[in-house]
């Protein structure tokens, strides 16, 4: 398979993944966020393998935008 070919479809991949999500769930999920941040909650993010490395990036993410 010729690089073009795959990039076009690998971007297509993409570009129908995020057109088919649900915005409402990412407006949720920042309500949730920011409730359990009111309340002096605990967000836990689990991850094994590389998803570990990707939770670990994540919570490094939270605790910078709450500087």
């Amino acid at each position: 398979m010729k690089f073009e070919k795959y990039f076009k479809n690998y971007n297509k991949s993409i570009f129908d993944l995020l057109n088919d999500l649900d915005i409402s769930l990412i407006d949720k999920s920042v309500e949730l966020i920011l409730e359990c941040k009111k309340n002096n909650g605990k967000i836990l993010i689990f991850g094994n393998g590389g998803s570990a490395a990707i939770a670990s990036h994540v919570s490094v993410d939270f605790v910078k935008a709450d500087d």
